[in-house]
């Protein structure tokens, strides 16, 4: 018998994960690779990464061509967050999706 999917909810780290990709591109004007983004985020294994955004492009945040480097891109906005606005909890004042 098949259980009913629970309907995801964000947790911090796809929140960081969505801000160190937004930071990224637009200071660099591309893409981060996965190690960058495990570097960025203090992790220690690419497939940590790999999972978290599997994650985020399963629920349609973001998108990504598969066998293409550095394709990885936000497609819309955690409910409840408009451009410009801050993501996550840190207290910090970063624009995302202008």
């Amino acid at each position: 018998m098949k259980t009913a999917d629970k309907p995801f909810a964000l947790r911090e780290i796809h929140y960081q994960l969505l801000r160190q990709l937004e930071l990224f591109i637009r200071t660099h004007g591309y893409s981060p690779s996965i190690r960058e983004l495990m570097r960025l985020m203090a992790l220690t294994s690419t497939a940590h990464v790999r999972g978290l955004l599997g994650d985020l492009e399963a629920n349609g945040y973001i998108r990504q061509t598969p066998g293409t480097a550095r394709s990885i891109v936000p497609a819309r906005l955690p409910e409840g967050k408009e451009p410009g606005q801050q993501l996550g909890n840190d207290g910090q004042e970063e624009e995302i999706w202008k």
